[in-house]
Parts: structure tokens; sequence; C-alpha cells
């Protein structure tokens, strides 16, 4: 039944021989089943008897992500590989070097449900509501065009360091600017404009301009005369404290070159990040802005999203990521998109793809996606507070969903 997982009362005593209060004894409840990619349900191991301080250690080949407490005896963590793992064990060690082992015993570690198939070569599927990864394909392997995913981590930068200033006004310079033949909000060298709408800017027409000039007065602010080179190391910097660990930056924007790749887990937890900041997450839920420039050139520059899913059903925001036929490789066309969808029972659902063939591909994969997630997933459905809810297919059904997960029909419509 979803939800539940089985435990074992073990336990085993060795004779201790150190003349302390008793036998050296353990016991503890072992979790035996768990789920990839799913906090473990853990337990605890508990020593009694020997001669204190005791020391906690694994024994056999756990699942990768799962630890142990070496002072607690706290078994806990996040599998990552899915299995059949058998002979584990939990021993502990007394002031002594006396020890005892917990009677072995065998973690199933199922995997994650396959999902639909999707044409993207990265997903990464998580519910950052409860901290569950929901679905996963290959997604801790490197893709090296991020592109303009990239900028979320840009905004982020610039959000922290201009939180309480986001009035203050940037003067772009020619050096700002890029290629017509790159994604930009229409920024001219001397255009006077607001990190307010610099960010609107990289987040929505997805600017490589805007992060341009940001970056550049951003960069300053952490190292005198940074400028962008500065904003770069940070951003790398954030990556390794948001665990980002297959992820290098080398631009702000998104332009494709050797040090600047990530993957699609890496892609979710920087998502996760920028639907913390309500400054953000309330630009990636806008479908159009106006950006008030001043200067030589004053004049308003009207902006709409990129997301090609914004307005459907339960999206709350959304980040795309476009490289075409450019260098350095001019065979590649990659069609990424970092989402935010909000599921019936209200948790927030981020759905990465990453190297979708066609923007085509990129929309039908994210729905595909999200379709699927209430039939693998039916918590996901329950749309009451006590667990049971309903929810209408697209087949015109009516059913319930019941606490266990199960669904019964109702009324076929």
């Amino acid at each position: 039944m979803a939800g539940l997982s089985l435990r074992l009362g073990l336990g085993l005593q060795r004779p201790a021989s150190g003349g302390g209060a008793g036998p050296l004894l353990i016991s503890g409840a072992p979790a035996t089943t768990a789920t990839d990619e799913q906090p473990y349900a853990g337990f605890d191991a508990s020593a009694s008897g020997g001669v204190a301080p005791y020391s906690y250690s694994l024994v056999g080949t756990w699942p990768a992500g799962i630890s142990i407490n070496s002072s607690t005896g706290a078994v806990s963590g996040t599998p990552t590989e899915a299995g059949s793992f058998a002979s584990l064990s939990v021993r502990v060690t007394d002031a002594e070097t006396d020890t005892a082992d917990l009677d072995s015993f065998t973690l199933v570690v199922s995997a994650l449900p396959s999902g639909p198939t999707v044409n993207a070569d990265h997903v990464f599927v998580r519910d950052i509501t409860a901290g569950s990864t929901l679905y996963g394909k290959a997604p801790d392997t490197q893709c090296d065009y991020p592109a303009s995913v990239t900028k979320l981590m840009t905004a982020l930068i610039v959000l922290r360091n201009k939180r309480s200033a986001l009035s203050d006004t940037v003067t772009v310079q020619s050096g700002d600017l890029l290629s017509a033949s790159y994604s930009q909000m229409g920024l001219l060298a001397n255009d006077v404009i607001t990190f307010t709408d610099l960010l609107h800017g990289m987040l929505l027409p997805s600017g490589g301009d805007a992060c341009q000039a940001a970056a550049r007065i951003v960069g300053d602010l952490l190292t005198a005369s940074g400028g962008v080179a500065r904003f770069v190391t940070e951003m790398n910097t954030v990556a390794d404290e948001l665990g980002m660990a297959g992820t290098s930056y080398a631009n702000t924007w998104g332009f494709a070159e050797a040090n600047h790749y990530s993957t699609a887990r890496d892609v979710g937890l920087l998502m996760e990040e920028v639907l913390s900041e309500p400054a953000l997450s309330g630009i990636l839920d806008k479908s159009v802005y106006s950006a008030t420039i001043t200067g030589a050139n004053a004049r308003t520059i009207f902006m709409s999203s990129s997301n090609p899913i914004l307005e459907d059903e339960g999206v709350i925001g959304g980040k795309t990521g476009t490289w075409i036929d450019t260098t350095p490789d001019p065979d590649i066309n990659v069609y990424n998109l970092a989402n935010a969808w909000q599921a019936p029972n209200g948790n927030t659902i981020v759905v990465v793809t990453l190297q979708s063939d066609t923007g085509a591909d990129r929309q039908d994969d994210q729905r595909d996606l999200i379709a699927q997630l209430p039939t693998d997933y039916p918590y996901l459905a329950t749309t009451t507070g006590n667990g049971e809810g309903f929810v209408l297919l697209e087949d015109g059904a009516s059913r319930v969903l019941l606490e266990d997960g199960s669904s019964r029909v109702l009324l076929e419509g």
C-alpha cells in the first residue's frame, strides 16, 4: 500500500568483556522497504550494556544516499539507487571495542514510476512541497546546453544583492548588448532602466542584454571593478551552496561554451530556490509586462513570456532555454523548460525537461509529464483535506480518490 513501509524488530547481543553494566546489546526496528529518490523512513539503533560511549556504523552494502549518525545510531537519508540490498546490519562498538550487530535484513528499494515516454534527454520532476522526487530520466547526466535556463541563476544573484534597492537604475553600456541573433529585451546603449525591469527582461523575453547590464553592476558591488567576471564567480558559488554538483557557469545568459553546463536535477534545485523568492516567482507567473525606459531613447518596452505553456491549467511559471543552429555546433537544436505546476492538492511540482528536439516536443514533454502525475501519484489529485477528493478525467469519467491511493469510478460521462 502506498505510503507504508515494513519494519522488523531485530536485535543481537554479544557479551562484553570490559566489565560494563551487562552484555553489550543493540536493538532497532529497520524499515525494510523504500523508494528510489524518496526519503527513507529510517530507524534508530539503540545500544545498552557494555561500556559507554558507543559508536554506530553500517554493515553491508547499503544503497547510496543512506547514512548513519555514528553518535546517535539514527539511520536516514534518501536512496539514489533501486534494488534489493541483502545482509544489511548496524553495528555498535563500545569503549572497550566490543561490538554487537543487529540481525541482518534485506532492504528493498523500489524504482520510481517511469512516467510517460518523452522526447527530452533529461528529466527531473520533484514535489517541492513534500520533498519527494517523482520522475527522473538521466537527471544527473551533464547537459552542455542549459541555454537560457541559466538566467534563473542570474536573476537569483541580482535579487540577492539588490533586494532592497530594485528601484535603482542602470545606465546601459554598449558592451552589455548582444548580437541580434540572441534573445534580448531590446535595450539600447545609454538606456536608463531599473533593476526591477531588468529582472523582468531576463525572465520573460529571456533577454541576455538585461543579464549583462545587471551583472556588470552587481559584479562591481561584490568586488570593486569585478564586473561580469566577478558575477559569474558568484553564480558558481551559489550553485555550490544549493548543492548543484553537476553545474558550472561561464557566462550570465546561457551561451554555449566550455565549462558552461548543468543537469536536470540541478536546474530543479535552482528552480526550487527561485520559487522561494516571491519577487522572482511573481515574474515567472506573468504573461506580459511593460518596462519604462528613460534617457536619450525614452520609451516603453512591451514584453511577453517565452514560456509556451504558461496559460495551461495549474502552471504557475517557468523559464525556457533554447539553442538553435549556432556556434559551437551548428547541428545542435535544444529546447529546455523548467516549469512549476500546482497540483490539485495544492503541492508545487517542479518539472524540468532538457534537450527536447523541437519546440513542439518541449511543450508535449511538459504536458505529458504533468498529465501523468496524478495517475502515478494519486495523492496529487486529492482536493480535500481528509485524503479523499474528486478528479474529472479527460474521458469525462468522475473518480473518487481514496486515502490508499486507489480510485473508483463514480460516473461515466
